[in-house]
């Protein structure tokens, strides 16, 4: 009798063991393929704009943020997500209808008033935007009435998870006599990958330029 109780505890522990094991093969083939194919939409992707580099995870800059993967289908709606950016331009209504709205502005013909419109944006993922905003000031004469200065800027805002938004150019220019403000900027939309049970990091960027237009 003990030997028999002696017989199933081994086989029960062989058992545990190979589970083990298999599942660690299985682990291990998981992040093997997964790895294969992210090298091999590197190629599509490039061609699409986005840049793909392999960096180190000790070389990952301070307080950048990580997304971990671990399905082909997580990786798949990755990639749907940072190839399905759209550009969108925003036609907003001149300010000078506002401003002719407002009845304190009827009898002060020169008041100096501020706007802050959205002028272009890049959506991203599920519910996340790059924004291009001018804020500028203007008077509402009646015959010669416009923009006297301005400034754009941008922001990531929404649901933006693990996207990291990085400007490097942004600017405005009151042009055509005051009527209107011209707003460009530019810079990268980047997205830190990890693929669990390697060292290896694959950083995505995707170059952002929105440009957009106030009128008066």
């Amino acid at each position: 009798m003990r030997n028999c109780k002696r017989t199933v505890s081994l086989l029960v522990s062989f058992a545990f063991i190979l589970l083990n094991s298999l599942g660690a093969l299985a682990s291990e083939y998981l992040i093997d393929d997964l790895e294969m194919t992210i090298k091999n939409s590197r190629a599509m992707l490039e061609e699409n704009g986005i840049s793909v580099e392999m960096i180190h995870i000790s070389d990952l800059p301070e307080n950048a943020v990580v997304n971990e993967i671990g399905s082909f289908e997580e990786y798949l709606a990755f990639l749907d997500e940072i190839m399905g950016s759209v550009t969108i331009t925003i036609e907003n209504e001149p300010v000078s209808s506002y401003a002719k709205g407002l009845p304190a502005l009827a009898f002060m013909p020169y008041a100096f008033v501020a706007t802050t419109q959205t002028v272009a944006q890049e959506r991203v993922g599920i519910a996340a935007s790059v924004n291009l905003n001018i804020t500028a000031w203007y008077d509402n004469a009646i015959l010669m009435g416009g923009f006297t200065s301005a400034f754009a800027f941008t922001e990531f805002v929404g649901f933006t998870y693990t996207f990291t938004w990085q400007e490097s150019f942004c600017d405005a220019m009151i042009v055509n006599y005051g009527l209107h403000v011209n707003a460009t900027a530019s810079g990268t939309l980047g997205y830190y990958l990890l693929v669990p049970g390697i060292s290896t990091l694959v950083y995505y960027s995707v170059p952002i330029n929105l440009t957009g237009t106030l009128r008066y």
